[in-house]
């Protein structure tokens, strides 16, 4: 008998009063693999998150290897041994594919601690081949498809040599060989002693690899057993209550005429050429193929979310080749996504503003939404897709991943489309969704609807298409007859016939092109040496002056200092517009205590820790009140330059000491004193975000918080450190903007903020988050200081220089958008 890992007793949860476990009790055993099943809503992802420490229990208690333990967070599971791959894993977009694989464990550093990145990246490509997945693990995780996410997970997960490993949906997007490579691993890890928790809807495989069942029924569990001893009846029948006749029950309808032709389809960025094919009203044509043959890609294409360089898209008859998902609308055209969490939901509405969406116009009148039949409709939607949810206005987010996708199904099952594009209808749904998912099709059908089935699970694909296309390599090569072909014959004609060599040929380019465009400063450097020599050849004598240089330098020093820290909060998923205000209050602060006597560095002192505490004030409001640090830092504004109003009388700070002023004023080398300070505060933001684990946990609080609270990321302790970073650079920046003017004026750092998060964005800030630069934002701040010198020099008014210096930020973030859509094509 295998020895205890994991135990689980006496669970309980329940969110918003609505029971999600109930006296649950588990035992999870080294080296066994222990399926466990269950409906959508059943508890399954609740157990999970409670066993990994993303959730704590109401109640009960958990014991790993015989000893109590209380888990504080996933980071805490995971050092534990635990280890999680989860159904719908979010991803952290804009960092690297070798990041959202490791950064959970800790990417590999030196003995600095400074992040060691080509070990990194071998360490994640290692992962990758092991596995028998290779691609580039530089590359951003945005463009990753739902398998190869699954399996960079994947191969994360076992690299942590775990003494418990949950699988929540692995093979649900994978392929059969890679099921079959995946199987592999896990029996590897079952005889290596780990204990192994297999969640799957797909039963075959739970029967297949399991040596003990568990099935857990609306939070309670229903029965342990092995899996030796049980059939898929028996399973299907303790999971939903009741004997459920087939799994797949395709009815057989009428075919019509041709409604959906597709000719010579090409798409622009090469994933599929020449795809030709058919589909006739009533019709349900599936379409098989494996991981990156283009399948997903030519559905993406039919509903315009890919451009098209050749070929005709043709709906009765007409050419409806669409440019974008609102012509395929209008067109008829509708699509369920494989990624319902980044395509398929709005995962911050209701379940009623998702079910309704597309049906919008038509509850409109006059552009006003009409409420009461909105409801009827959303309603209508909960009802006939039987989705659990305790109201309408229930954010979709808090629902099971099956009944996110039956709420995404039934939002364009009420449009009637003519035709209906399903990528992986069925992933991650359980087996009685996945017949109510499969009647509904089937009704589609029988109105008259072409359908056009995709999905990687080729026992669906048979027993529900009245034909079958097998794609491979971006191209369809074969059509097939289920009735009178086997599955043998169509995975057969899904293989790929390429060679490695001819498939890695085409890349080079792409690869470069796509780091050359990642080097946004080589753009900024480009920018200001045109404008510079534009001046030069304008006003050579008040433009290419060394005072003028110096001058430029000196404007553009101070707002480079504080827009790090502003860069770093917005990195982090925030922002703050009080910093200029707080920069006054604390100048005025520091000042008044040097003309009292205090010496420059107690005044310096004073000044950095009075702007971290002021920032972290900023930051606490933000948390404990749970509202966005823009309003509270709205206010702060106001607040600052009122204080500083108040303790200055109004007055002007003159006359301040000599030894305080040498802090900023003079010159080392003929440049100015406060030019070193910020390279020197650049060269350190950039160590932080680059190469520390604190600089690339901020970037991914910023790319996705609900991917960060998978893995333990804390972000409360993230966003008081960027906020504290923040403050201390504000107030570094008070002490030497008065030092430098020999003063503090009541008006001093108004502007600033508009200054510093110009500088940032224009440096290559995303101003949602997620991604930054400190030598981007050095040079976006000597890049605004460049513009106000030229508009002075220019004699363009005062009133207008905010103008043009708003321009070139809405400038910045269209160049930014564009940018991205590059990085995407050349992926």
């Amino acid at each position: 008998m295998a020895e205890s890992t994991i135990e689980l007793s006496h669970i309980a949860k329940s969110f918003g009063g609505v029971p999600a476990l109930q006296d649950v009790s588990i035992t999870f055993k080294a080296g066994e693999v222990h399926g466990l099943v269950g409906e959508n809503g059943a508890g399954k992802s609740t157990l999970i998150n409670i066993a990994t420490g993303v959730l704590r229990p109401d109640q009960g208690a958990i014991r790993l290897s015989g000893h109590p333990i209380t888990l504080s967070d996933a980071r805490d599971a995971t050092r534990r041994g635990i280890a999680v791959v989860h159904q719908e894993a979010d991803l952290f977009p804009q960092l690297s594919i070798a990041e959202n694989m490791l950064l959970a464990r800790g990417l590999v550093r030196a003995r600095t601690g400074l992040i060691q990145w080509p070990a990194t990246y071998r360490r994640a490509a290692q992962l990758m081949d092991e596995v028998g997945e290779s691609f580039d693990v530089r590359a951003t995780a945005g463009g990753l498809s739902v398998a190869r996410r699954m399996m960079a997970e994947i191969a994360a997960a076992v690299s942590w040599d775990p003494v418990v490993l949950f699988l929540d949906e692995p093979t649900s997007a994978l392929s059969m060989n890679e099921i079959r490579r995946l199987f592999g691993q896990i029996r590897a890890l079952s005889d290596a002693g780990v204990a192994i928790v297999y969640v799957s809807h797909r039963l075959e495989e739970v029967l297949e690899i399991c040596g003990r069942v568990t099935v857990l029924r609306d939070g309670r569990l229903v029965a342990t057993q092995p899996a030796s001893e049980l059939t898929m009846d028996q399973i299907v029948s303790a999971m939903v209550g009741r004997e459920l006749a087939q799994m797949y029950a395709k009815r057989e309808v009428p075919i019509r005429d041709v409604r959906l032709e597709v000719a010579g389809a090409t798409a622009k960025d090469g994933a599929f050429k020449d795809v030709s094919f058919s589909v006739r009203a009533g019709e349900i044509m599936g379409m098989y193929g494996f991981v990156g043959a283009g399948r997903s890609e030519i559905g993406q294409a039919l509903f315009g979310l890919r451009r098209l360089s050749e070929g005709k898209v043709l709906v009765d008859g007409k050419d409806v080749s669409a440019r974008s998902p609102r012509d395929a609308v209008r067109s008829g055209i509708a699509y369920v996504p494989e990624d319902r969490l980044v395509q398929g939901i709005f995962r911050g509405q209701s379940v009623r503003a998702n079910a309704t969406v597309a049906m919008l116009r038509k509850l409109s009148t006059l552009g006003c939404i009409r409420s009461r039949r909105e409801v009827a409709l959303a309603t209508a939607v909960v009802d006939e897709m039987r989705v659990r949810t305790s109201s309408i206005e229930q954010p979709i987010a808090t629902l099971s991943g099956g009944n996110q996708q039956k709420v995404a199904f039934g939002r364009w099952q009420c449009t009637a489309p003519k035709v209906l594009i399903l990528d992986e209808p069925t992933r991650g749904v359980d087996i009685g969704a996945k017949a109510e998912i499969h009647r509904l099709i089937c009704d589609l059908a029988e109105k008259g609807t072409a359908i056009l089935l995709i999905s990687s699970e080729l026992p669906e694909v048979m027993a529900m298409s009245d034909r079958v296309i097998a794609v491979s390599e971006g191209r369809i090569t074969a059509t097939l007859d289920p009735a009178r072909d086997g599955e043998k014959a169509v995975a057969t004609a899904a293989v790929p016939k390429g060679t490695q060599a001819e498939a890695a040929a085409p890349r080079s380019e792409p690869k470069l092109l796509k780091r050359l465009l990642h080097l946004r400063e080589l753009g900024l450097i480009g920018f200001i040496a045109v404008l510079s020599v534009g001046m030069t050849l304008v006003a050579p004598g008040k433009f290419a002056t060394v005072p003028n240089f110096l001058d430029i330098l000196s404007n553009a020093a101070l707002p480079a200092m504080v827009a790090q820290g502003a860069m770093l909060i917005i990195c982090a998923g925030g922002i703050d517009i009080s910093v200029g205000s707080m920069l006054g209050l604390v100048g005025a602060m520091a000042a008044m205590a040097a003309t009292a006597g205090a010496p420059p560095w107690l005044c310096l002192l004073l000044a950095v820790s009075a702007g971290v505490c002021l920032s972290l004030i900023n930051a606490g409001t933000s948390l404990l009140a749970r509202i966005h640090p823009i309003i509270v830092t709205l206010a702060g504004i106001s607040i600052y330059r009122g204080l500083m109003r108040v303790v200055t009388s109004n007055r002007e700070i003159m006359n301040l000491p000599a030894g305080y002023r040498a802090l900023a004023d003079g010159r080392v080398f003929g440049i100015p004193k406060i030019c070193y300070y910020v390279v020197a505060v650049t060269v350190l933001v950039h160590l932080l975000l680059r190469y520390t684990l604190w600089g690339r946990r901020v970037l991914a609080l910023g790319n996705s918080e609900s991917a960060g609270r998978q893995i333990g990321l804390s972000k409360a302790r993230l966003t008081l450190f960027v906020f504290a970073v923040s403050g201390a650079l504000v107030g570094l920046a008070a002490v030497l903007h008065a030092g430098y003017y020999g003063k503090v004026q009541a008006n001093t750092g108004e502007g600033m903020e508009l200054k510093a998060i110009a500088a940032a964005v224009i440096g290559g800030t995303n101003i949602l988050g997620g991604r930054g630069s400190a030598p981007g934002t050095l040079l976006g701040a000597f890049l605004v200081a460049l513009l106000y010198n030229v508009l002075i020099l220019a004699d363009i008014s005062s009133y207008w220089q905010n103008l043009f210096v708003g321009a070139l930020i809405l400038g910045a973030v269209v160049v930014d958008v564009l940018l991205n859509r590059l990085r995407g094509a050349g992926s």
